[in-house]
């Protein structure tokens, strides 16, 4: 057949479909595109929870770094920090003993190390106060710099104009022996404060270039920074500090990151908070970089813990992760996605609190991988973590997911018409709505390739 015979072929087979059902035209059906939750990585996943996620891009895919307070990983001994490659869970030796609350790889001039700050004392039995490195040549956690007196929360990678450094934020004194209230730098060779007192914890940092030059956010639960009023966050730049505004009340901030929400970049912050710029909110706030002042937005009832721009194929969003169960006046288990104007719920969200999200491709598609210490999502089994999967809006009506709509996805499709028990257990179900009926036909056919 030639290719115009087969495209008249189509497009007379698309208008039959649509005069026969008496539906809406092909061209107003839209380009819906779901994504979903998937439980299955590193079954039975963590026996405890998981508080913080980063990754690295490595021969070519994402590499999954997480830490917590599990010690088990699909299914193997691992102890406080694992390695997902898109197949299987790796340990790092002995492990870390205790709580390990943040992960960041960072470069201090002899290539790329990981580092892990949190509540730990041992690796095995060797001495590790709050901070470990990876040596990956003795294949063993160490302390390094003299290790801090007290919890580490944070971790980044900032450049203030001396060069990148490893910041470090939590609620200690000491770093390597020296004083340094809850803010410590790391250069690779010694530990320093930067500026302080801060007299209460630092609990999230974000790097942002507003046009007057790369600035480092700094929140936490400090109400006095650098000897001045601070209001729970500040703004440094390598030279000076920046108060915003009156800044925030309430325990303080958890977590921050920077969404555009069709007005521009703002930053957002969220954590325990009772009011920003003098506004009462619930929990959650946004700053706008150009007008400097504090914006109001429909929040939660309990508190932020993290939050990640993350495009699931449908444009950025921003999702959050804590421990409420409503957000803007609706059922928003644990987990939402705010789109700049209004909350969208992410199925039946988590049991449990979740912790940490970071965006990933190992190799399977885009993800936003979610840990915590919920042992279900979405209704499914699932321990400490799962990923909430990207879709590609121009494969929508590829039901057997083999990257082309034709017509073995038509008959798939046509199989499971009116039958469909759950969107995970249903790939024909295209538009997510629990049901295999006219809407997801005619999603295929504007989609046949």
């Amino acid at each position: 057949m030639s290719v115009r015979r087969l495209l008249v072929s189509r497009y007379i087979f698309r208008m039959t479909i649509v005069s026969v059902l008496g539906s809406t035209p092909l061209t107003e059906a839209g380009d819906l595109c779901t994504a979903e939750w998937d439980v299955n990585i590193g079954q039975p996943g963590m026996n405890h929870w998981v508080y913080c996620m980063t990754a690295r891009h490595h021969h070519g895919v994402d590499e999954l770094y997480v830490g917590g307070s599990f010690s088990v990983a699909g299914g193997r001994p691992i102890n406080g920090v694992a390695m997902w490659d898109g197949s299987q869970w790796h340990g790092f030796g002995d492990g870390l003993n205790e709580r390990v609350l943040a992960l960041q790889w960072f470069d201090a001039g002899d290539g790329p190390v990981l580092y892990a700050g949190g509540a730990f004392g041992f690796s095995g039995n060797r001495p590790v106060a709050n901070m470990a490195r990876w040596n990956e040549a003795e294949q063993i956690w160490e302390e390094f710099g003299g290790g801090l007196d007290g919890a580490v929360i944070a971790l980044t990678i900032f450049d203030d104009g001396s060069g990148p450094a490893l910041y470090a934020g939590g609620t200690f004194g000491q770093a390597g022996g020296r004083p340094a209230s809850n803010l410590a730098r790391w250069d690779g060779e010694s530990w320093s404060s930067v500026a302080g007192p801060f007299n209460g914890s630092v609990r999230a940092f974000v790097e942002y270039d507003d046009g007057t030059g790369p600035s480092l956010y700094i929140g936490g639960n400090f109400s006095i920074a650098n000897g001045q009023p601070a209001g729970r966050i500040i703004r440094w730049d390598g030279e000076h500090w920046e108060t915003l505004g009156s800044g925030v009340t309430g325990l303080g901030i958890r977590s921050m990151d920077v969404f555009d929400d069709g007005t521009g970049p703002r930053l957002y912050v969220g954590g325990v908070l009772e009011t920003a710029g003098g506004q009462p909110v619930d929990h959650l706030a946004s700053w706008d970089f150009q007008s400097k002042i504090w914006h109001v937005m429909p929040g939660v009832n309990e508190r932020v813990v993290n939050m990640r721009t993350f495009d699931d194929g449908n444009g950025e969003r921003l999702y959050i992760g804590g421990w409420f169960d409503l957000a803007g006046g609706r059922p928003m288990n644990r987990i939402g996605a705010w789109n700049g104007s209004e909350w969208e719920s992410l199925g039946e969200g988590a049991n449990m609190v979740v912790r940490s999200l970071q965006p990933l491709d190992d190799g399977s598609g885009l993800a936003l991988m979610v840990g915590g210490g919920f042992t279900a999502i979405d209704g499914h089994e699932a321990g400490a973590i799962a990923q909430w999967r990207a879709c590609n809006p121009d494969l929508i009506g590829d039901v057997n997911g083999d990257g082309v709509i034709d017509v073995s996805d038509l008959l798939l499709l046509l199989a499971a018409w009116g039958q469909c028990p759950s969107r995970m257990d249903c790939p024909a179900d295209l538009n997510g709505d629990g049901e295999v009926d006219v809407d997801d036909l005619l999603l295929l056919l504007n989609h046949w390739q």
